[in-house]
C-alpha cells in the first residue's frame, strides 16, 4: 500500500474511519462509526465518519426519539407534520447518499438538472444549511 491507495484492483475493499477520540471507553461508540461509514454507498473506498456530515449525525443515534430531535435540529422547517416538504426531504436523502454528486442524483429522481438545483437550494433555505459546505452535507 502506498499512501491511501491499494494496487490490487481486483480486491474491493472499504474503510471506515471514525471521528477521533482519545477515551478507550467510547472505542465501541467510534468503532460503529467506522463500520457506518464504510458501509455508506460511496464510491471512495476511504470514508471518514466526519465526512458524512448531516448524514453522520442520523447515524449517529441509535434510539427513535434521539433521531426525531437530531432531523429537528438539523432539518428544521424541511421537517413539518403535512409532508409538505416530503419530496425535498426525499431528495435531499439521495443527494446525501450520492456523496452531493448532482449528476447521479439528477438521474436517480427523474429530474433535470435546473430541477434538482431548485431543490437543493429550497433545501438550504429552509434548514439555512449551506449543503455544498464539505462539514454540513457530505
Amino acid at each position: 500500500m502506498t499512501g491511501n491507495h491499494f494496487h490490487n484492483p481486483d480486491v474491493p475493499y472499504k474503510i471506515g474511519i471514525s471521528k477521533q477520540f482519545s477515551n478507550l471507553t467510547n472505542f465501541i461508540d467510534h468503532l460503529h462509526q467506522s463500520k457506518r461509514a464504510a458501509l455508506l454507498p460511496r464510491s471512495q473506498n476511504i470514508i471518514q465518519f466526519e465526512e458524512l456530515g448531516l448524514l453522520g449525525n442520523f447515524l449517529s443515534n441509535s434510539n427513535i426519539e434521539s433521531i426525531r430531535q437530531t432531523a429537528q435540529n438539523e432539518l428544521g422547517k424541511l421537517i413539518c407534520e403535512d409532508n409538505k416538504n416530503k419530496d425535498l426531504l426525499y431528495s435531499l436523502y439521495i443527494y446525501l447518499v450520492n456523496g452531493r454528486h448532482l449528476e447521479k442524483t439528477m438521474k436517480d429522481l427523474s429530474l433535470s438538472m435546473g430541477g434538482i438545483q431548485y431543490r437543493i437550494r429550497k433545501i438550504e433555505e429552509l434548514t439555512g444549511k449551506n449543503l455544498k459546505d464539505f462539514h454540513t452535507a457530505s
